[in-house]
Formats: C-alpha cells, structure tokens, sequence
C-alpha cells in the first residue's frame, strides 16, 4: 500500500524510496511524482526520497478553493513536518521554484535543510 498522509483537509498521497538523509522531490505543475521516476533509483541509492503529490495532481485529489502559491508553500511545510520525521533536502523541478523553496528552508529549519537546485525530472546523469 503506498502512504499518504492528511494535512488538514487534504489527503496527500506520496511514495517512498531508499534511505538516509530524507530528500523530498517536488514534481512540476501538470504532472505528478511519475516526472521523477527517471532519477529515483541513482538518488535512492543515496537518500530516501519521498515524492508527494500536490493537490489536484496525479492520486492527491483537490479541494475547495482556489490553488496559490502560498496555499502550495504551506501544504508542502505541513507535508515536512507530519512526513520524514528530520530534517530534509529539498528540490523543486525547476530553477525557478528553487526561490520558493528556499523561504521554505529558512522559514523552517526544524524540518528544511538544504534546496538541491539541480535536480530535474526526467533527466539522467
């Protein structure tokens, strides 16, 4: 059976890969945690990745309301403080997500680490 885990109102769904230091891979808008399965094995060597889906995309369903960058920021700092029980890595799919990502890892040091900025889905190498 593969987690999910509920943050507040939303019922996250998310995979799980490997072990070590946990490194939480944010997928890009339009798809869902599938953008990453090029790289989980070479980074599950290393780590244990966890791949959440967002609300409304791939097996996490949407809610009411609107969807906003802040709403996302929160979900994924809920997702950080229920899921990898330490501190973790964090790498957005693009370089421009890697700002947001960054507020998310100052903003809570207790559960972000670090941004891995070049990290991308569906490459290899």
């Amino acid at each position: 059976m593969t987690p999910r885990v509920q943050l507040g109102e939303l019922d996250t769904w998310y995979a799980e890969h490997g072990s070590g230091d946990p490194l939480v891979l944010l997928h890009p808008g339009g798809a869902d945690a599938r953008a990453w399965a090029p790289n989980l094995d070479a980074l599950a060597a290393h780590f244990r990745v966890l791949t959440p889906e967002r609300r409304a995309h791939g097996r996490t369903p949407d809610v009411e309301g609107p969807i906003t960058y802040e709403l996302m920021t929160r979900d994924t700092v809920s997702f950080l403080e229920a899921v990898p029980h330490a501190p973790a890595h964090l790498s957005p799919p693009t370089r421009l997500r890697t700002r947001r990502c960054a507020r998310v890892t100052s903003s809570c040091p207790r559960t972000a680490r670090t941004t891995i900025p070049r990290c991308t889905p569906n490459s290899r190498g």
